[in-house]
C-alpha cells in the first residue's frame, strides 16, 4: 500500500501530456490510490469494531492502563537506545531527500487535518504488518533493530518540519502501544507532546 509512495530520488520531468489524455489520467491516477483508500477504510472498520473492547483491554492489560510507561520493561527499547547513532545515520540519508518522502497525511485518511499537507513527512519500513522492502533495503539497520520488537506492526521515521503542530488527537485503538525514539530534535524544550494529562519531550537516543 505504502511502497509505491515512498520515494528517496525525485521523480524524473515528465512532458506534459496532451490535453485529450488528461480523463485518462486522472482515472489512473484514482485507479492507483484505490487500493490504499480500500486498506484505509477497512483498517477504520476493523478499529470501530474493535473500539468497545477497550474496556475489557484496560481491564486485562499486560502492561497496564497507564497514560506514559517506563521504556525499561520492554528489553527491545534498550537495544534501539544502544544503536541510535546508527539509526539517525541512516535517517540522514533518508533527509537527503527529504522532499521525496510521502507526506504522513497522503497515507492516512484518518490523518486530514491535524496538521499542514507539507509539514509531517514519513518514510516506513512496516505498516500494519506489511513491510516496506525498498526503504528496508536502504535503511538495513534500521529495518534489522525494528524486526527485533516483538509483535511490532508499523515502524517508520516521522520527520516534522520546523513550527509543526498537531491537532489533539488519539488512534482508533488502545491495543496498540506507541513506541518514538528521539533521533534529530533541535530544542528539546520546543519540541514535545501531550499525552492525556502529561507533557513530554523528545530526547535524542531515548525512549518516549
Amino acid at each position: 500500500i505504502i511502497a509505491d509512495r515512498v520515494l528517496l530520488t525525485h521523480r524524473p520531468r515528465r512532458r506534459s501530456a496532451p490535453s485529450g489524455s488528461s480523463a485518462a489520467m486522472a482515472l489512473l491516477k484514482f485507479i492507483r490510490a484505490l487500493p490504499r483508500k480500500i486498506a484505509n477504510r477497512m483498517t477504520m472498520l476493523l478499529f470501530a469494531i474493535l473500539l468497545p473492547l477497550e474496556r475489557v483491554l484496560f481491564r486485562y492489560s499486560l502492561v497496564g492502563h497507564t497514560e506514559l510507561l517506563d521504556a525499561a520493561r520492554f528489553p527491545w527499547a534498550g537495544e534501539l537506545e544502544a544503536n541510535w547513532r546508527l539509526i539517525r545515520a541512516e535517517l540522514d540519508q533518508v533527509m537527503l531527500h527529504r522532499d521525496s518522502a510521502p507526506n504522513y497525511l497522503d497515507l492516512s485518511d484518518d490523518a486530514a487535518g491535524l496538521t499542514e499537507r507539507d509539514n509531517w513527512k514519513s518514510f516506513f519500513f512496516h505498516a500494519y504488518g506489511v513491510p516496506v522492502p525498498d526503504n528496508c533495503a536502504r535503511c538495513p539497520e534500521t529495518a534489522r533493530l525494528l524486526g527485533r520488537i516483538d509483535g511490532m506492526k508499523s515502524g517508520f521515521f516521522s520527520i516534522m518540519l520546523p513550527g509543526t503542530r498537531l491537532k489533539p488527537h488519539r488512534g482508533h485503538f488502545a491495543g496498540v502501544l506507541r513506541y518514538h525514539l528521539g533521533l534529530r530534535i533541535p530544542d528539546v524544550e520546543a519540541c514535545g507532546l501531550r499525552v492525556g494529562t502529561h507533557v513530554v519531550h523528545w530526547e535524542e537516543g531515548k525512549s518516549l
